[in-house]
């Protein structure tokens, strides 16, 4: 463990792990009455935005920002801040939530199997909910996938999975949440190489299916 203070941020815990297959890094720092959590491993593939997610989502972490890096396709070099659960996570919960970190990352344990022990479950929008609204912009020439709507307990988690079900990779990402307001404008830009964002078919689907998730409200759906 390690303590440092500069500012009004300390590093309350952090972490390194290095291994012949794998190496992991995680700091968690106080961030005026939050936490900012930095994850770098040298790995990258399909899904790992879902198992961070599912491991925020069971220690009740309400994700405020994110900025999701893939730096050349070789690693991941992701920064969260996010919101307490009743204003504290004590050290010994962190550390247990980096065991859980490291074991979803590189454990081989899956993300269902993982909420299923835990007792908990990815949420789904609830009926009526028609406040969001999910499109498909070009971000300085590459697609992103941007959703906007009412933020609520595990948005990320479920937007996240669909990514995992469609087979999307995610090579960089922007979470952004209102703390008044409680609004949410996320943007997605997905793998350049995936050609299947030519078919307006696959497309459709794949809003729909995100849609399902936030609500909506009538957009212009392709670039």
């Amino acid at each position: 463990m390690q303590q440092t203070r500069s500012g009004n941020e300390s590093t309350i815990y952090s972490r390194t792990l290095s291994e012949k297959r794998h190496r992991l890094e995680i700091r968690v720092q106080e961030d005026s009455g939050a936490l900012r959590l930095g994850v770098e491993a040298d790995m990258n593939e399909v899904g790992i935005l879902f198992r961070l997610c599912a491991v925020f989502y069971r220690y009740g972490l309400n994700i405020l920002q994110a900025r999701i890096r893939s730096p050349e396709g070789q690693g991941i070099q992701d920064e969260f801040l996010v919101q307490l659960p009743e204003g504290s996570l004590p050290v010994p919960a962190i550390r247990s939530m980096i065991d859980d970190l490291e074991s979803m990352l590189f454990g081989g344990l899956s993300v269902l199997e993982y909420l299923s022990r835990h007792q908990a479950a990815v949420p789904r929008t609830l009926p009526g909910d028609r406040e969001g609204a999910v499109f498909i912009e070009e971000v300085e020439g590459q697609l992103a996938l941007v959703v906007s709507g009412r933020d609520r307990p595990g948005l990320l988690l479920a937007l996240a999975q669909a990514f995992y079900l469609m087979d999307i990779d995610i090579v960089q990402a922007e979470i952004q949440t209102e703390t008044a307001g409680g609004a949410v404008r996320n943007q997605f830009v997905v793998d350049p190489e995936d050609n299947r964002f030519e078919s307006q078919e696959f497309q459709r689907r794949l809003l729909e299916e995100l849609r399902s998730l936030v609500g909506h409200e009538p957009h212009s759906d392709v670039v």
